[in-house]
């Protein structure tokens, strides 16, 4: 194995239901003091690739380092991980502290150091006087903030985070991944999130890896990886929209706007045109692509109107919020430099 400065590093890690095969060779390095956001919909590995790391899923084929150490073998409670679930995974019959406190009890911690930490967590996630609550009056948010306790009470030296605020609202899991944002930089903390929302990951990150059928599809800061897809599957996992089929011919892509350099071989390939790319023609002399607004959607500041082209295109471009509406004829217009060409 390449010796690295990472804190965590799996190498060719592989593994199989029967027939399936959930993570597939899979090669990732994650920094001391990183926060990693692993990004793929539902069944692409994500959660396999976690439990794995985690020691609660037997490998096929890789391994696992912490810190240099393999970890083949070692049993979950004694890798110093933490891991925090999607559903809590609290005591029912233990109050706030009791819960947070499990961990270090467990390992023996003498009472005095064990309630300072209980309380300095308490305080770190903003649960400070909820000690003696019992689980079941807090919110579905301030169990998490439990949870999240409760895992950093073992004094991990990484946590891995398993969909954790998949079953919450969207104001609500934007306030918790800025938390775990901010508690992590507090603590140096190295992190790993699966998660299928980009805009969590793309929240809470230094740097996401996109996974995709048990592959890895790209890994790159989140500006990196939103901007320039690796590929069109990418794009599609990301949710980007405006990505277009062209047929390509000598090194040149044909749009409805005009050609555009794609290294690809002769045939279909794809092209990616982010909203700032577009927009609707004002003088008549600008070149344009004529089209018909098929719908629209609020933005809060603006409006996303769809538009089929006459070539039977559609695309989204952004327009003021008193812009055209359904059934009315537009003219589109395109920043050819801003377009991105996507593997398939």
């Amino acid at each position: 194995m390449a010796v690295t400065d990472a804190l965590l590093q799996v190498r060719d890690l592989t593994v199989r239901f029967g027939p399936v095969t959930a993570v597939d060779g899979i090669d990732l390095d994650v920094d001391e003091g990183e926060v990693l956001a692993v990004l793929g919909p539902s069944g692409s590995g994500k959660s396999t690739l976690l439990r794995a790391v985690a020691g609660l899923q037997p490998l096929d084929a890789g391994t696992v380092h912490l810190a240099g150490r393999p970890l083949d073998g070692v049993p979950p409670h004694r890798r110093q991980v933490g891991l925090m679930f999607q559903d809590h995974a609290l005591f029912p019959h233990r109050d706030v502290a009791g819960n947070v406190g499990f961990g270090p009890r467990m390992a023996r911690v003498p009472p005095a150091e064990a309630a300072e930490r209980v309380r300095a967590l308490l305080a770190l996630v903003e649960l400070e006087g909820y000690d003696r609550r019992p689980i079941h009056t807090l919110s579905g948010g301030e169990q998490q903030r439990v949870a999240l306790a409760r895992a950093l009470a073992a004094q991990p030296r990484l946590l891995l985070l398993d969909e954790p605020f998949g079953a919450l609202d969207r104001p609500l899991r934007e306030r918790l991944a800025a938390d775990v944002r901010r508690i992590a930089g507090q603590l140096g903390l190295t992190v790993v999130a699966v998660t299928h929302d980009h805009r969590e990951a793309f929240a809470i990150a230094d740097r996401v890896a996109v996974l995709d059928r048990g592959r890895l599809l790209q890994r790159d800061t989140p500006a990196a990886v939103w901007r320039r897809p690796a590929s069109r599957r990418v794009a599609e996992v990301l949710g980007l929209p405006n990505v277009v089929p062209v047929p390509v011919h000598g090194g040149r892509g044909s749009t409805p706007w005009g050609p555009v350099p794609i290294e690809a071989p002769d045939g279909e390939s794809c092209i990616h045109l982010p909203i700032p790319a577009l927009h609707l023609a004002g003088a008549a002399d600008e070149p344009a692509v004529t089209g018909v607004v098929a719908g629209t959607a609020f933005q809060g500041d603006r409006t996303l109107i769809r538009v089929a082209l006459a070539d039977g295109t559609e695309v989204q471009v952004a327009a003021p919020l008193d812009g055209p509406v359904p059934g009315q004829e537009v003219r589109v217009a395109a920043d050819l430099d801003q377009i991105v060409p996507l593997p398939t």
